[in-house]
C-alpha cells in the first residue's frame, strides 16, 4: 500500500522513484465486444515474463513466467 494521498506530490514522487524492478515485461492481447450502446464484454491476455526480480511480484519468481486471462463487462447508465 502506498502513502496517504494527502501528503505532497513531492513525497509520492519519491516513493515512486524509489521502486526499482529488474529485467520484467509483458505481452498482451485483447478483444471486446460491444452488447449494446451503453455496455460492453471484454477479454485479455497477459503474460508476464520476470528476469531476475520485481519490485511488484512477491516471492521467488526469478525467471518465471505468468499468463493471466481476465474478462470484464463494462456498462453506462
Amino acid at each position: 500500500m502506498g502513502p496517504p494521498f494527502f501528503l505532497s506530490p513531492d513525497y509520492h514522487r519519491s516513493i515512486a522513484n524509489a521502486m526499482f524492478l529488474f529485467d520484467q515485461h509483458s505481452i498482451m492481447l485483447g478483444t471486446s465486444y460491444n452488447m449494446s450502446l451503453s455496455s460492453k464484454l471484454k477479454f485479455e491476455w497477459m503474460r508476464t515474463k520476470i528476469g531476475q526480480a520485481s519490485a511488484l511480484v512477491d516471492g521467488d519468481v526469478h525467471h518465471k513466467s505468468f499468463n493471466v486471462l481476465s474478462m470484464s463487462y463494462n456498462f453506462a447508465f
